[in-house]
């Protein structure tokens, strides 16, 4: 019994000791197992004809559950009912085919993969069910005389499917001209009628087969077109432009018309046939046969009906008719009150608000060229708000929009507006024309709008940059109205560098630059000095005019002529003036002072006339003397009248003892001329020529002192400082 419990406790302890040494054995990594294979799923089959084989084929594909693992190797085996191995074929890329299977017999596929080591479960399978047959082959699509809008499809079974078994296939059509697509599907034939088509239409037909007992269908033919029956075409969509001819006061009526877009031409338009009348009047048609879609009429101010009709070899369309109303009819109030335009995206959004609740069909209008016939239109019907088709606006262009009310028929007064289908930044900035008025500081720079077609939006403003050479860029901005700016704060005698800018709201565009040089001195000043210098010119020009007409008047004034001081009488008496007195007494003689013309051309020689000629036929002694306002008085104290010469026989009575003869004749053609006596304004008595007639009492006057040189009001000194009367010639005549 201890023995047995010595022997217990030993194996105990050496189990102990066993464990303890294990863990005291350090861990080694675990063994790399063969990977767990992925197990196939998703098999498909399809059966078909191979033209290689001449034979059925069977094509698998499959897709593994780790992609990972995608590089493993495949084994696909065929199987008979009894597990009969008929055939098989291997693959790492997830499809392999079997050939020479027999078709319509069951089969069993089994699909395992590399060191797969699980039991594979089986896949049955039937090849009618699978069998995917060869496309078919269109013969013709062709219409069908008499019918329209139909066409007739005809094609070949493919030869891959087997001759008994039954089809099934699907015809797609797609019309050329439109957007449209649609299936038919056929059992058991190998032809079929397409109807209910669009005349005069093009379309593309393909189409598919499949055994009626299979869920595999073939590929798409290949496409085949044909084209419906031509018919008459159909009514056209028909709109006028209007406008005054400003000669004859009539109308110009641009027509256009396009076809529906509801329907497709139904035919090709060989040509329009337009009508038009006045409405008022039974007056005939007038017809035009055209073959455009746009023709321009020359309208009176009465109301017109136009109808316009397409016609092809197949027929005429129905008329469309339009009504032009009457000049007054034109002048309507505004059916619309409001109208707004906004941009939505890639599409126009039209809203407006009409005065009358009764008006239900609209037309919209819509170019953006202001002088252009190209217009686009569309007939809307109880809405008031409008979004235009995709594609129907072109960015960056300035759209004419309105909106025509149709009342009972007739197209009344639109509404308009003008909008941008967005905005852009200008295609070219605005080119700097000239720069004016160019001072010391200041100077006015023009430019040119941008035109219309490149200005991509709506222009806000301009902005003005100049700067000087090497100088600061300054910018100043303007309204979009403004086409000049006047630049101030300059430098004298710098030259800028000026440019514009127009801005949208997207951005702006820089245009052309210009150059120019301030001036060295102000305007003003260039102004002033030229308006001084003219005023200047002016006077010397009206002073020269005063002198060329006064020469005489002024040379006599300023440079007097002074007569020879050497002609002189002398007179001794007692050395003073005689004195003149306007009544003389009848004692009393004085000398009678004319003042004529010299009898001669030559003043400086002293020639005295025969007297004694002059004396021959006096008779008695007269005493004339002249004062100071050139009065004659002869001895009675009768006025004579004094002229600036004085012509008379020497033998007249009237003149006794006054004798004055001229020696030549030039003297005497000078007395014609009867001009006014000139008083020299420094020697008023000094003549040319002085005659004294001295009476009998001459020798009694002047025997008391001896002569002294007669002193008139005025006159000069002499030598030994007493005045003296110059004479050219002075004579004393004795009484006989």
């Amino acid at each position: 019994m201890i023995l047995n419990k010595m022997l217990h406790a030993l194996l105990w302890f050496s189990i102990v000791m066993w464990m303890s040494s294990l863990a005291a054995i350090p861990r080694l990594p675990l063994c790399t197992m063969n990977p767990i294979q992925p197990k196939p799923e998703h098999l498909t089959c399809i059966f078909y004809y191979s033209d290689i084989s001449s034979n059925y084929t069977l094509t698998c594909n499959w897709t593994a559950r780790e992609e990972a693992h995608t590089g493993t190797t495949y084994t696909l085996t065929r199987k008979s009912k009894s597990g009969q191995i008929k055939g098989h074929c291997t693959s790492r890329n997830g499809s392999c085919s079997i050939y020479d299977v027999p078709y319509a017999v069951p089969i069993c596929l089994e699909l395992k993969a590399e060191n797969q080591k699980e039991e594979v479960k089986p896949v049955h399978f039937n090849t009618k069910e699978i069998l995917k047959p060869d496309p078919p082959e269109i013969s013709k699509v062709e219409p069908i005389a008499g019918k329209k809008q139909m066409l007739r499809v005809s094609w070949k079974r493919p030869h891959s499917t087997p001759k008994h078994a039954k089809l099934k296939c699907q015809i797609h059509y797609t019309a050329t001209t439109k957007n449209h697509t649609d299936y038919a599907n056929v059992n058991e034939s190998e032809e079929y009628n397409l109807t209910n088509l669009w005349d005069f239409t093009t379309y593309i037909v393909v189409i598919r087969c499949t055994l009626v007992v299979s869920r595999v269908w073939s590929e798409w033919s290949a496409k085949k077109t044909g084209t419906t029956e031509e018919q008459a075409p159909l009514t056209v969509n028909l709109w006028r432009i209007i406008k005054s001819d400003q000669f004859t006061n009539n109308r110009i009526v641009h027509l256009l018309w396009k076809e529906c877009k509801e329907f497709p031409c139904s035919g090709i338009v060989n040509g329009y046939r337009v009508k038009y009348f006045v409405e008022s009047k039974a007056s005939p048609n007038h017809t035009k046969n055209i073959s455009d879609n746009n023709v321009t009429l020359n309208l009176t101010k009465e109301a017109h009906v136009i109808s316009v009709t397409a016609f092809n070899e197949a027929g005429e369309s129905p008329e469309a008719t339009l009504r032009i109303p009457s000049f007054h009819e034109e002048t309507d109030p505004e059916w619309i009150v409001s109208l707004k335009a906004s941009v939505l995206e890639e599409q126009m959004f039209l809203e407006w608000e009409t005065s009358d609740l009764e008006i239900q069909n609209y037309i919209i209008e819509w170019y953006y060229e202001p002088d252009s016939i190209k217009r686009s239109w569309q007939k809307v019907t109880n809405i008031t708000k409008w979004t235009s088709p995709k594609g129907a606006f072109i960015r960056f262009k300035y759209y004419y929009v309105s909106v025509y009310p149709l009342y009972k028929g007739e197209i009344k007064s639109p509404r308009s507006t003008r909008a941008y289908f967005h905005e852009g930044i200008p295609e070219e900035g605005p080119s700097a024309e000239e720069v004016e008025n160019i001072g010391k500081n200041e100077a006015i720079i023009k430019w040119k709008e941008i035109p219309e077609a490149k200005r991509n939006g709506l222009i806000m403003n301009y902005t003005v940059f100049y700067k000087a050479e090497d100088g600061t860029e300054f910018g100043e901005t303007v309204n979009s109205s403004v086409l000049q700016y006047r630049i101030k704060s300059l430098q004298a005698n710098t030259k800028y560098t000026a440019h514009v800018m127009a801005n949208t709201s997207a951005g702006g565009k820089n245009g052309t630059a210009t150059t120019f040089i301030t001036s060295q001195l102000s305007v003003l000043y260039i102004v002033l000095t030229h308006v001084i210098v003219g005023i200047f010119m002016l006077c010397l020009l009206i002073i020269g005019i005063l002198v060329a007409r006064k020469r005489h008047a002024l040379k006599n004034a300023l440079w007097p002529k002074i007569p020879h001081p050497h002609i002189t009488m002398i007179f001794n008496m007692d050395q003073q003036p005689i004195p003149l007195r306007s009544s003389p007494s009848v004692d009393e003689t004085y000398p009678a002072i004319l003042e004529i013309q010299p009898c001669f051309k030559d003043h400086n020689k002293l020639e005295l006339p025969n007297s004694e000629d002059c004396l021959k036929g006096t008779d008695g002694i007269a005493e004339v003397v002249a004062d100071s306002k050139g009065i004659l008085w002869n001895r009675e104290h009768e006025a004579l009248p004094s002229t600036s010469y004085v012509e008379h026989d020497c033998k007249s009575p009237t003149m006794k003892g006054i004798s004055i003869c001229y020696e030549n004749k030039e003297a005497q053609e000078q007395s014609d001329s009867k001009e006014e006596t000139k008083i020299n304004p420094y020697l008023k008595n000094s003549v040319f020529t002085r005659k004294f007639v001295v009476s009998e009492n001459l020798d009694q006057n002047t025997k008391a002192a001896n002569i002294q040189p007669v002193s008139m009001t005025s006159g000069l000194p002499n030598s030994n400082g007493q005045q003296y009367v110059a004479l050219e010639t002075f004579q004393l005549f004795p009484t006989h």
